[in-house]
């Protein structure tokens, strides 16, 4: 009887150590007196397990990172761009407190002008052509193809006498100039020359259609 518990008490003790060993491989001292344990669960885990963590890992990372170039891509498609003057309209006032539509770049050439010609009387339109004419009969006029020039004077009048702008001359490609002998004044247009010059003592108009 005493051998048999004797042999208890014996596997008792074993078991015991055992179970204290076991333990100790999982904990380690703090410095400050307490005790920290593994984690059990990621120390356990099988190769297939880490691997599949360590993929997840990466491919929550690449998610971001193509959230974020998504994002950077969206921002800048959706600046706001620069239209093009080609084809815009803006307002332009009259001098009878009327407006009209007409294209950017004309209306540039009347803001120059008015300091020393103020408003135009009347805007005029046909197609990619316009003209503005102002009280003392001096024009501006426009076309897509040359943009604006002014038309003055003499010749002012012989174009529009001529039927502006559907004048055969057609469209002014520059403002007028001084002849070089002092004797009369030119202008250049799309089909040909106007002058207003002083021949044999007598003044008057001369076209030259270009050939």
């Amino acid at each position: 009887m005493k051998r048999a518990i004797a042999a208890i008490a014996a596997a008792v003790t074993v078991s015991g150590g055992l179970v204290a060993c076991g333990d100790n491989e999982n904990t380690a001292s703090n410095p400050d007196g307490g005790v920290v344990t593994e984690d059990k669960g990621a120390a356990n885990a099988t190769p297939n397990e880490a691997s599949e963590n360590v993929h997840a890992s990466d491919a929550s990372e690449t998610e971001g990172q193509g959230d974020t170039a998504a994002d950077d891509g969206q921002g800048e498609g959706n600046e706001p761009t620069s239209a093009g003057s080609e084809g815009e309209t803006v307002e332009q006032q009259t001098a009878d407190g009327g407006t009209a539509l007409i294209p950017a770049d004309f209306k540039t050439a009347i803001d120059n002008q008015e300091s020393e010609w103020g408003l135009p009387e009347t805007i005029q339109q046909d197609g990619d052509k316009a003209v503005a004419e102002y009280a003392n009969g001096d024009l501006i006029a426009w076309s897509q193809e040359n943009g604006a020039a002014p038309i003055v004077g003499k010749i002012a009048e012989t174009w529009k006498d001529g039927g502006g702008l559907n004048n055969e001359i057609g469209m002014p490609t520059a403002p007028e100039e001084e002849l070089q002998d002092g004797q009369g004044w030119t202008q250049s247009f799309t089909n040909g020359v106007l002058q207003w010059v002083n021949e044999n003592g007598e003044w008057g108009a001369k076209t030259e259609p270009r050939p």
